[in-house]
């Protein structure tokens, strides 16, 4: 099955960090907003500064989890290639997912 518990997990973790890094982007908007009215307050700098920093933080998170999610999408898509593959030519060998089947993909197989 090709979304389990991991890639359904993967996938909240992406959708999650990507509402938050826009929510965050809107209060960056407020805190740009409030510091260009007053350029020389320390503490108004201070706070759109933290809040770049979140956002760019949600935004990484956003990419890590839809980058792991892509690859465990081609793994196992993979290793669906590799099953049939190995079925056409009457071989029964299964193939662990701990092999990286995309890995094994690229290899010639005849």
């Amino acid at each position: 099955m090709l979304f389990d518990g991991t890639a359904e997990e993967l996938f909240e973790r992406y959708a999650y960090s990507s509402f938050q890094a826009l929510r965050v982007q809107r209060l960056e908007t407020e805190a740009q907003d409030r510091w260009l009215a007053d350029p020389d307050s320390q503490q108004r700098f201070l706070q759109m500064e933290r809040i770049i920093k979140l956002r760019a933080l949600f935004e990484r998170r956003a990419a890590k989890a839809l980058k792991q999610l892509q690859d465990l999408q081609f793994h196992r898509l993979a290793g669906v290639e590799i099953q049939t593959k190995l079925e056409d030519a009457k071989v029964s060998i299964p193939v662990s997912s701990a092999l990286h089947p995309g890995k094994l993909r690229t290899k010639q197989m005849s």
